[in-house]
């Protein structure tokens, strides 16, 4: 899903070898660029690719397996000369766990790549022991709620919102505990959310300035207020619906990395906006009607 530069008569497919999922094969020694692979999935996957989509995020459903994914240890490994995974002809990739899907972004494949999943072992603990994460969706907010079972010298975490996966923007911030043995719960909200799919993480971060990462959260939000944009996708124009109350000064569109940009807007009647010479990805729509400020999600394809 989520292909960065997908056109007319390109395609991206792929296959398994039908090997039990939840069966692996030790691969002890292997190493690239630092990375060790101890274990790795007996099954593999096969790409076929016409033309070029571009990267890719994908994405591997663990939850009707048993048992959970491997979470900071897990890599994706890819096999690009068809010798077998010993010797890494690409650098393994970090993923992430949430719910028992593993995720993986903007992923490079090739034709005739081959790939699977791998384990390594990490020996440094992480600093924070973080038991649960998890973004649940109200009516006006995304609520975000977290447990650690420990912490050391953990000074602050950071909510990150991405509305593609791999860009991310600061929501907020909530001081840690310090170091502690003792079970802490988290909250916080998004009061402004994102229309449609948006994904949540926690960046926590040490005294000294280290930090790591949660497992990323997929929320799929509906604003009971949300604003109507077709077609979306567009290629470039798109038309609010509903929008003759609107005033064009109050509209505002930001790139995925909370930047503004300027398309070209214009009211006759209801409200268009003109992207055709910005470049294709995701946009954020926000509009202050005089009471709320409301947004929603513009895809731009080329």
């Amino acid at each position: 899903w989520n292909p960065k530069d997908l056109a007319n008569s390109e395609f991206l497919m792929w296959g398994h070898d039908n090997a039990i999922l939840n069966s692996s094969t030790t691969a002890v020694g292997t190493a690239v660029d630092g990375t060790v692979i101890q274990e790795r999935l007996t099954r593999i996957w096969r790409v076929s690719e016409t033309g070029d989509v571009g990267n890719v995020s994908i994405s591997f459903d663990f939850s009707g397996v048993g048992g959970s994914p491997l979470g900071s240890n897990l890599r994706l490994l890819i096999d690009r000369d068809g010798d077998g995974f010993a010797d890494n002809d690409v650098t393994p990739i970090v993923g992430s766990v949430s719910n028992g899907v593993a995720t993986f972004a903007n992923v490079d494949f090739q034709n005739g790549d081959r790939f699977t999943l791998g384990n390594t072992d990490a020996s440094s603990p992480l600093p924070v022991e973080l038991v649960m994460f998890k973004a649940s969706p109200l009516r006006d907010a995304i609520q975000l709620k977290w447990t650690t079972a420990s912490e050391l010298n953990n000074d602050f975490f950071t909510v990150e919102r991405s509305i593609d996966g791999e860009q991310w923007l600061s929501i907020t911030t909530v001081a840690g505990a310090g170091t502690t043995s003792e079970a802490k719960v988290y909250d916080a909200l998004d009061y402004l959310p994102v229309d449609g799919i948006s994904y949540y993480r926690l960046r926590q971060t040490d005294f000294d300035g280290q930090v790591s990462f949660s497992a990323i959260e997929r929320v799929n939000f509906i604003s009971p207020d949300g604003i109507q944009v077709f077609p979306n996708p567009s290629s470039g124009v798109f038309y609010l619906t509903n929008s003759t109350q609107l005033e064009v000064e109050n509209i505002k569109v930001v790139n995925n990395l909370g930047q503004t940009v300027f398309p070209s807007i214009t009211k006759d009647g209801d409200i268009t906006l003109d992207l055709s010479q910005l470049s294709q990805g995701i946009y954020i729509l926000k509009v202050w009607d005089g009471a709320s400020l409301r947004s929603a999600r513009l895809v731009k394809r080329n």
